[in-house]
């Protein structure tokens, strides 16, 4: 689809409602009828804040097959309108008590509420003066305010004068933040269950993060509903447990038990982006392939096409305009705002070091990511949690390594024999080929440099060596190694070449059918 639409749908009283499930169909129905066509929705419900919501995908086509258009009036004003209808139907008109209720449970509140709201838009310079109220709701109201500075007094978020309540400069944000914690807070504790323990949790990327952490993935959830974002909860090596923002495109998340590496991400432009700029100084702010090749003759078409890949993403949170003929138009604040970008996305860079658990690596046939530790002579982590596990798998790896004769100790530390080693690996890969074969009914058919691959990806295989894509035809089928930009070809039949051990793919229009 050319578009889709992603709506959260958040009753105060969503505990109340009898049903959830029945109440977002009525919504749905409902727009259905106002936008006169039918809508192709999916829907999850998220537990996982102080109120129970919706999370609703949109299809962006109507039930004649052309692209949705829904009005911005209705979207900002029309679906919220439904809701409250629909859900004022089932549980009666809001009575002053239960907004009275509602707003009282504000008061102990670590995060801004509606009552700090309030209280921030009537502030003179900084000072509050809560009024005596004329009449009774005005004097609870009143009553309310009053209660809510004494919690931020506590907090050292507001101090009594003379003349009323000065609110300190930095309360909203202040709160925020506190609120955020106690999100991260919430959602660490869902994601990793009894293993969670709240005195070790830790956010990379905030004050005091170490610019390189190492862990093992104990799960992974929303971070921010609003934006699609989510985090991976990692078991670190030093012993802490720490929330990172993960920025991947959905179902490329490594698995439980996968070992990553986190670390953080420089605020500026990639290499690419200095030569598009380069290129685009030189020609009056414009960027072509053609450009390219004429500024870099030794460019081959695959790494000019990186740059033009780059410069979609680019495109799509508006830096940089791509003409009718093909051209791009390239802003003279390019290298700021491409900065600008890589800071937003995300504060931490992810490499997965393992694909598999470390049970797994300590006697794998392959080339591991302890291999390369043991031969840099690094390894230095804490005896705790995950730190201890890593620790005893290193040892268990170096002597398998030497009991193996795929090693050998050296003055300067371990020597692997690289082409023992790689024997091995493709022993093993022919007989994980061999397994999956049997399970699929299908001949296994190995890829060599130069070839042109063709296959509907079905699957992915995470083993030792990595993870790979497994790319089936009606008797045949073939591994090669995974990207994330697959996923969103999965089921699909994709096409491309493999060039020293990557494959350059055509994700173009290709026909559907069979393969041979």
């Amino acid at each position: 689809d050319r578009h889709q639409f992603r709506i959260i749908l958040s009753p105060e009283d969503a505990g109340e409602l009898d049903d959830l499930n029945g109440y977002t169909r009525a919504v749905m129905a409902a727009a259905e009828r106002d936008l006169g066509t039918r809508l192709d929705w999916v829907a999850v419900n998220h537990h996982d804040t102080d109120h129970p919501h919706v999370h609703i995908v949109l299809r962006g086509r109507d039930d004649q097959g052309r692209d949705l258009v829904i009005a911005r009036d209705y979207i900002t004003h029309g679906f919220r309108k439904r809701a409250e209808e629909i859900a004022t139907l089932e549980l009666g008109p809001r009575r002053d008590l239960d907004i009275a209720r509602s707003r009282h449970a504000e008061i102990d509140k670590e995060r801004f509420t509606s009552l700090d709201r309030k209280l921030c838009a009537t502030a003179n310079d900084g000072v509050v003066t809560p009024s005596r109220g004329k009449t009774a709701y005005e004097r609870f109201q009143t009553k309310l305010l009053l209660a809510r500075l004494r919690t931020l007094e506590k907090m050292r978020l507001a101090a009594r004068e003379k003349d009323g309540w000065r609110l300190a400069p930095d309360l909203e944000e202040t709160l925020r933040e506190a609120g955020r914690r106690g999100d991260i807070i919430r959602s660490m504790g869902a994601a990793m269950g009894l293993q969670f323990e709240p005195a070790k949790l830790r956010e990379f990327g905030a004050a005091g993060s170490p610019p390189r952490l190492v862990g093992r993935v104990v799960g992974e959830g929303a971070a921010d509903d609003a934006h699609d974002k989510r985090f991976l909860a990692l078991d670190g090596a030093d012993g802490n447990q720490w929330h990172v923002a993960f920025d991947g495109a959905p179902g490329t998340a490594p698995p439980e038990g996968a070992i990553v590496e986190a670390s953080l991400a420089s605020a500026a432009p990639r290499k690419s982006d200095r030569t598009i700029a380069e290129i685009a100084a030189r020609h009056d702010g414009m960027y072509s392939d053609a450009l390219h090749a004429r500024h870099d003759p030794s460019a081959s078409p695959e790494y000019r096409l990186a740059h033009k890949r780059r410069l979609e993403a680019l495109r799509r949170a508006g830096i940089g305009e791509r003409l009718a003929d093909g051209t791009w138009r390239i802003p003279a604040d390019f290298l700021e705002r491409t900065a600008q970008f890589e800071a937003a996305k995300a504060p931490a860079r992810f490499r997965t070091l393992s694909w598999v658990g470390l049970d797994a690596l300590t006697t794998a046939p392959v080339r591991t990511f302890l291999d390369e530790t043991i031969e840099k002579g690094e390894g230095s982590y804490g005896a705790l949690g995950f730190g201890g596990a890593l620790q005893k798998a290193l040892a268990t790896r170096r002597n398998w390594l030497l009991a193996q004769g795929l090693a050998q100790e050296k003055v300067n530390g371990l020597s692997i024999d690289q082409d023992k080693l790689a024997a091995r690996a493709a022993a093993a890969m022919n007989a994980h080929a061999e397994m999956l074969g049997h399970r699929l009914g299908k001949t296994f058919v190995p890829t060599e440099d130069g070839e042109t691959i063709k296959g509907r990806f079905t699957e992915r295989l995470d083993i030792p060596a990595g993870r790979f894509a497994v790319l089936e035809k009606s008797k045949e089928f073939t591994l090669v190694p995974w990207r994330p930009v697959m996923e969103t070809r999965r089921g699909r039949l994709i096409e491309g070449v493999m060039e020293r051990g990557r494959v350059n793919w055509n994700f173009g229009r290709t026909r559907s059918g069979p393969g041979r």
